[in-house]
């Protein structure tokens, strides 16, 4: 298996993860990230504690791109109301031949990063992961682990081939796709379903769809999204909100990324979800009153937090 310099923008929950599984089959894993985490996986290495088995890995780790020098891969993981900010400081890791994997929520970061580098550069990705960061240097990793990725503009290439066998090589459950834009509208429907009410009552994915009052606001988000898409020209399973549900109740304990923002105190990314179904339902003429409240009330969380 070829050896890549890889570059993790954002080594938080799930680049973090990622990054930690590559660098135990032997990449060349370089971290980007700062605060108390960054200063404990260059002290003291990362620490995986995983229901598929627990592991130890000592990356080299910085908070300045330029000691990174150009990678041939970055996994870009952070938050997406990050996107624009840590696309520019990551020009010192894109070299001529880098090639960068958006792996985060939103349907809008693959368009911001295209903009900085060319969109040639850039791949469209999701992770299907349960995990968090449990405490500086350590993360708990507590369902799935699977990645589907592929070309923004269609398509399956040599490259993206490349990287698959890569990634299951490293023991990751990678999946290719000819259609991302419908992958990332697909994985919306989840996102914006389960994210902000969790993250309003304090409740897990499961533990929201044991009440028919609160499974039916999950139930008509999901629906506004599909119908959003539709409008977009991507057509989703009329019936993926049930099946959705369905998946998520079998899938245990899962406590959403809002929902450990907000017990962090942390600013929740809800307009790259919730925020951006509505920017482009309103684009669509198409009406989302469900998301729209949702977005509301996460958004003036968020201010709150802010003037804090």
């Amino acid at each position: 298996m070829k050896k890549l310099k890889i570059g993790i923008a954002g080594p938080g929950a799930v680049g973090g993860y990622y990054g930690a599984c590559l660098a135990r089959a032997g990449m060349d894993v370089k971290f980007l990230g700062r605060g108390s985490h960054l200063d404990a996986i260059k002290e003291l290495g990362l620490s995986i504690k995983s229901y598929n088995g627990d592991f130890h890995v000592n990356p080299f780790a910085s908070d300045d791109p330029a000691e990174i020098g150009p990678c041939d891969l970055i996994l870009f993981c952070v938050k997406s109301f990050d996107s624009a900010n840590m696309g520019r400081l990551i020009k010192p890791m894109v070299g001529s031949s880098t090639v960068i994997l958006s792996l985060q929520n939103g349907v809008e970061n693959e368009e911001i990063l295209g903009g900085l580098y060319g969109s040639d550069k850039v791949l469209a990705g999701v992770a299907f992961i349960g995990s968090r960061i449990e405490k500086a240097g350590e993360i708990i990793h507590s369902a799935s682990g699977n990645i589907t990725f592929g070309e923004s503009g269609g398509g399956v290439s040599a490259r993206t081939e490349e990287l698959e066998e890569i990634f299951t090589g490293a023991g990751i459950k990678a999946r290719l796709s000819d259609d991302m834009r419908k992958v990332m509208w697909q994985k919306m429907v989840w996102n914006c379903g389960f994210n902000a009410i969790t993250a309003l009552t304090g409740c897990s994915a499961a533990e929201v769809l044991l009440l028919e009052e609160t499974r039916e606001i999950v139930r008509k988000t999901m629906e506004e999204v599909i119908v959003v898409a539709a409008a977009l020209g991507i057509k989703l399973d009329a019936g993926l909100p049930e099946k959705t549900m369905a998946h998520t109740e079998k899938q245990g304990e899962i406590r959403t990324s809002m929902l450990v923002d907000m017990g962090k105190g942390q600013k929740m990314e809800i307009d790259g979800l919730n925020g951006a179904v509505c920017r482009k339902g309103g684009e669509k003429g198409v009406p989302t009153p469900v998301n729209g409240i949702l977005y509301g009330m996460i958004k003036a969380i968020n201010k709150r937090m802010e003037n804090q």
